[in-house]
């Protein structure tokens, strides 16, 4: 019994923390884009991975500056430059998950100066591009309710 309550106790503290519905939308995107890497890395050759990367950021960050600001709605005062960052923190984060794991699995391509610099660039664009998607949808769907 005290396990359920624990439970309905933290998902209440997920929906109302804004910076719990922050690092959710960058975690998805994190975390979305470590699978596919991972799946594509079992399935084609290393140097076709590295072309394929910047959509595999590209989609990943368009989705978390979408679900940033579907989640935080109206609390955030810079919706744009939040959508934004969260793009290039979710660059930054899966380079340095993928900095990591390089050492422990053979095979698996090393992230280059390059490569972070085309990244962000790919991650912060598409990011920004889902931020601006997600204000379009929130202010249609204010118009509507009106």
């Amino acid at each position: 019994m005290y396990i359920f309550d624990l439970a309905d106790s933290l998902i209440l503290i997920m929906k109302a923390s804004r910076a719990c519905r922050i690092a959710g939308s960058i975690g998805a995107g994190v975390i979305g884009s470590m699978i596919l890497v991972m799946f594509f890395t079992a399935l084609m050759p290393v140097v076709s991975l590295s072309r394929l990367m910047p959509w595999v950021i590209g989609f990943n960050c368009a989705l978390t500056g979408y679900m940033l600001l579907d989640k935080t709605r109206n609390s955030l005062k810079h919706k744009r430059a939040a959508a934004f960052c969260s793009g290039g923190l979710v660059v930054m984060l899966v380079c340095g998950i993928i900095f990591l794991i390089v050492p422990s699995i053979p095979g698996f391509f090393s992230v280059t100066v390059t490569h972070l610099a085309w990244w962000l660039l790919v991650g912060v664009i598409f990011s920004g591009l889902g931020g601006i998607l997600a204000i379009k949808y929130l202010n249609l769907n204010e118009q509507e309710k009106e």
